[in-house]
């Protein structure tokens, strides 16, 4: 969101889990998602969702980053 509160729309967003790479673009909501296929073993691993502002971005909007504690493990 920008300091409005307004979503940023089309922005993209790097997930890493584990060895495991993807990027997403945020929709009108200012959500990005993508479907997974999980090739880790069981274990615990971080996730990391990274924007980093690009072209006409730079110097408007500051980069971001959050990481969790993943777990993975079998039913």
């Amino acid at each position: 969101k920008d300091a409005s509160g307004k979503p940023l729309a089309g922005r993209v967003v790097k997930f890493v889990l584990g060895n495991q790479i993807v990027s997403a673009t945020t929709d009108l909501s200012g959500t990005a998602s993508w479907p997974l296929k999980l090739s880790q073993k069981n274990g615990t691993y971080s996730l990391t969702a990274t924007y980093v502002p690009v072209t006409t971005d730079v110097g408007r909007f500051v980069g971001s980053s959050a990481a969790v504690t993943f777990k993975l493990q079998a039913k």
